[in-house]
């Protein structure tokens, strides 16, 4: 009990977050690299460790403030050189 609770105490002092929220924070931005090389949804969420869609969507929507899929299709838009409606701020932006 006293290495989890060492590695808790850590885990805080160093990143400013818990073990969990960490590992949410990581699942989250490995979602939005396989969701701009454009993996579907559901093989995003399998591969980010959730046994479902649902479960994925609602917590990539909590953390990102859209759905999976509307993140995918504004990353199409922009793409293709076409007009944004307001970005989200996640979208990728480029530095050219």
């Amino acid at each position: 009990m006293s290495l989890v609770l060492t590695l808790s105490r850590l885990f805080r002092n160093e990143l400013g977050m818990s073990f969990h929220q960490w590992r949410t924070q990581l699942r989250l931005h490995h979602a939005l690299v396989l969701l701009s090389g454009g993996h579907s949804v559901a093989a995003t969420a399998h591969a980010c460790g959730r046994s479902n869609a649902s479960a994925f969507i609602q917590v990539f929507t909590s953390a990102i403030g859209q759905t999976p899929g509307r993140y995918q299709h504004h990353l199409r838009h922009r793409a293709k050189g076409r007009p944004n409606r307001p970005r989200s701020h996640c979208a990728p932006t480029s530095t050219a």
